[in-house]
């Protein structure tokens, strides 16, 4: 048997082992953890802002009537986005299968329901991460080469975007991922061509691979949600001037003077101001792995903070903690960057869309597309995710700027 067989080879197979895949833990949280609005229309969606509330308070005598503030709302609009996924099976090596008992076809997962597991991963990344994937830890160089911080979201064949702050996009295909060194291998085809040159693409430019696409469209992130155009974010959100409306401005710092020795106390110093603002009720710090290991080091060795409980799921790791100030929930994601961390209010965060995870059906009412060619059949079954992420500002808050040492 050739080393490397595609989907529809392996059908023909007397195949009595179960397919051995990569078992990464998931990276879904953010879609399971958010609330789910599945009855927008995908027409234009409004979201009312109050700029300034109704009155006026006044010691000793009545307020003028020109004194009295009048209410001022503001109403933003937001149009929804579209993420893809597609699988395609040919139909000449479905007619060859016939009933063998054991074959590829009959142990084989259920590729729409993987594809939807896969489409919800990269919904999680893309909330956290924006479009990006992964960012470069090395230079690319001119034989197509790249190192990256998270080559487990990678897989081979897929097609991609390489960009930094200073130089084209360029798009090709994974060739090969080293889970080990973070090495990804892009080439300009699918199966056989050339290596795409990489070389111009450095980690000073903030060079980094993302989902095809996402250059023009993509779901609402958090560090764009959350953070002013200085900070890395927009001054802009839904249409509207966050400068002109408090419900916009998330409570925001820099951890641009964090360090790994001090990580504990400058993460409940940000959770602390927040909490004095008053504004919303999160009880959750979300971190990357290598900062929650950094705070793990120091729980081990402090007396000012009592460990209430610990979890550990599929995809995430967390630790409850309780202090003199408090109580607050550290979580460690798998697909969290490293120069961010985010206090969420869960009920401040929903994706609002339609008929989520929808397979497209043709007028027929089939969800298998067929397409024909010279040498057969295929099958194309596409799944749509339609809709946007909105996040209320307010009861969210944000470090930004993190060093990478804190997260060494």
């Amino acid at each position: 048997m050739a080393v490397d067989q595609s989907y529809g080879a392996m059908l023909k197979r007397y195949m009595p082992e179960k397919l051995l895949e990569n078992t990464f833990a998931k990276k879904n949280y953010i879609y399971q953890k958010i609330e789910k609005d599945p009855n927008w229309g995908l027409g234009t969606y409004e979201y009312p802002v109050e700029a300034s509330g109704l009155g006026s308070i006044q010691m000793g005598a009545l307020a003028a009537e020109n004194d009295i503030a009048e209410g001022v709302q503001g109403v933003g609009t937001i149009t929804h986005k579209e993420m893809y996924a597609s699988i395609l099976m040919k139909e000449a090596d479905l007619a060859r299968h016939g009933s063998l008992e054991k074959s590829y076809l009959k142990i084989m997962p259920d590729k729409i329901d993987q594809a939807m597991d896969r489409m919800q991963e990269q919904f999680s990344v893309a909330v956290l991460n924006g479009g990006n994937l992964a960012l470069a830890t090395v230079n690319g160089t001119v034989g197509g080469a790249i190192t990256v911080d998270k080559p487990e979201l990678f897989h081979p064949r897929q097609k991609v975007e390489v960009i930094d702050n200073d130089t084209a996009v360029v798009s090709g295909y994974v060739r090969t991922v080293d889970v080990n060194s973070g090495v990804l291998t892009i080439f300009n085809a699918r199966t056989a061509g050339a290596v795409v040159d990489l070389s111009a693409f450095t980690v000073a430019q903030a060079a980094r691979v993302r989902i095809i696409g996402s250059g023009t469209e993509r779901f609402l992130d958090l560090k764009t949600a959350l953070l002013p155009a200085a900070s890395g974010g927009v001054d802009t959100l839904y249409g509207l001037t966050r400068a002109d409306f408090m419900p916009l401005q998330a409570t925001v710092r820099s951890g641009s003077g964090w360090t790994a020795a001090t990580v504990l106390d400058d993460l409940t110093a940000l959770y602390f101001d927040y909490q004095r603002q008053g504004r919303g009720k999160g009880g959750e710090i979300l971190v990357n792995y290598g900062m929650f290991k950094n705070v793990s080091k120091k729980l081990e060795l402090s007396k000012q903070y009592t460990t209430s409980d610990k979890k550990a799921g599929y995809g995430f790791n967390s630790v409850s903690l309780v202090g003199v100030q408090g109580e607050l929930t550290i979580t460690a994601l798998r697909e969290m960057p490293t120069s961010e961390v985010f206090i969420v209010d869960w009920a401040g965060i929903k994706f609002a869309g339609k008929e989520m995870f929808k397979k497209i059906k043709d007028p027929d009412g089939s969800e298998y597309h067929k397409v024909r060619a010279s040498t057969g059949y295929s099958f194309i079954t596409d799944v749509r995710l339609a809709g946007e992420v909105i996040v209320d500002p307010c009861k969210h808050a944000c470090g930004h700027s993190i060093p990478a040492s804190v997260s060494a």
